[in-house]
């Protein structure tokens, strides 16, 4: 989630800037909500917000949150996917899927992408046709960053009519949430009591005094706008990003197959980023994986190029994450590496250590244990 700014806020100030400088009006108490009417709505539609997880040119991985409006149709902020190489796709329950963008308008700071299958029974997320009552109580969902499980926030809706400069455009009628939502839940639904999106979380703003309660507060854009993005993508083919320069085309980017068997509620993230790292290895999208490696890992390998270089023709099959675990912003996992090269097809276990940077986790050590099997 970004930061954003009022401008009107402060265009309001300018000619009573004294009276400004010296009396601003009290911060209103929160209104409790009461969170059990949202329960049902939280258990029904948890699966169907998603972690999305994308690569990018830059090197830095692009993380936020989205939620199913179709078959195999995400809704999302275009901050989260805008320029991004691989996309990818995480429900809850459920292991990471691979997507495309098949519309995208920062502007609006909106984005839809298509995945290539949803879990079974994934129920779609309705966006209200009605107008959204100021005062009303709503829950927000999405996935902060790095972390493994969804968050849930109870709030009111404050405002519909507030204007800000989000992602670098100038936007009215937007929500006003009055909580304050951890980074990462950009793309997340603003739901009501039925279950139906009344917005998309988007940003984050100081507190309007005198009003809002918290600061900052969240901002989202309005659900009958993301219907009408909705309808206009909906149909259209994938928009196809500029490739990165020292890109390879290896002819596809498939696999490699995932199977999580650890236990620890943590190991599906962690699990997440060695199959996007894999699978952008076998893309030839060596700039899009590095990305996913610390800095210091890529020194010690004698820089990007020289990594990419030693690669060869390695190819991930699969990856069975068998023991995970973190620890603050340290994290590890063993995995069962399977690949293939021009020496065959080849079995290793390998030990990985992530450090969470700007939120988002990366490997930072890669270890070999014990001896390489033939499949």
């Amino acid at each position: 989630m970004r930061s954003s700014r009022r401008w009107p806020a402060a265009l309001v100030c300018l000619p009573l800037l004294a009276a400004c400088s010296v009396w601003s009006p009290p911060l209103l108490a929160p209104t409790p909500v009461d969170a059990t009417p949202f329960d049902p709505v939280v258990q029904r539609y948890s699966a169907s917000v998603g972690r999305l997880l994308s690569t990018s040119c830059a090197g830095a991985p692009f993380a936020g949150s989205g939620f199913v409006v179709g078959p195999g149709l995400v809704l999302t902020a275009a901050h989260v996917v805008d320029g991004a190489r691989q996309v990818s796709v995480r429900l809850a329950g459920a292991g990471p899927v691979p997507a495309e963008v098949v519309g995208i308008d920062p502007s609006r700071d909106t984005a839809l992408v298509r995945t290539e299958s949803d879990p079974a029974g994934t129920p779609a997320i309705a966006l209200a046709a009605d107008a959204t009552e100021v005062g009303s109580a709503v829950v927000a969902l999405g996935y902060p960053l790095g972390e493994s499980r969804w968050h849930r926030e109870d709030a009111r809706i404050t405002s519909v009519t507030d204007s800000a400069i989000v992602n670098g455009a100038a936007m009215h009628d937007l929500l006003t949430v009055d909580a304050t939502l951890p980074i990462g839940m950009s793309g997340g639904p603003v739901l009501d009591a039925r279950g139906v999106a009344r917005g998309m979380v988007v940003a984050a703003i100081g507190g309007l005094g005198g009003r809002d309660s918290t600061s900052p507060v969240t901002l989202g854009i309005p659900a009958a706008r993301l219907a009408g993005s909705l309808a206009e993508w909906r149909n259209e083919p994938p928009v196809r990003s500029v490739p990165c320069a020292g890109e390879v085309d290896r002819g596809g980017t498939g696999g490699p197959d995932l199977v999580v068997t650890s236990s620890d509620p943590d190991a599906p993230e962690l699990a997440h980023t060695l199959w996007l790292f894999g699978r952008s290895i076998n893309a030839g999208q060596y700039p899009g994986a590095s990305g996913l490696l610390t800095p210091s890992l890529l020194t010690g390998e004698g820089g990007a190029a020289t990594w990419a270089a030693g690669l060869g023709q390695t190819r991930w099959l699969g990856i069975d994450v068998t023991e995970a675990g973190m620890d603050g912003d340290r994290a590890s996992a063993r995995a069962r590496l399977r690949t293939t090269s021009g020496e065959g097809c080849r079995v290793q276990q390998v030990d990985y250590r992530f450090v969470r940077a700007a939120g988002i986790w990366r490997v930072d050590a890669i270890e070999p244990v014990g001896e390489v099997q033939a499949c």
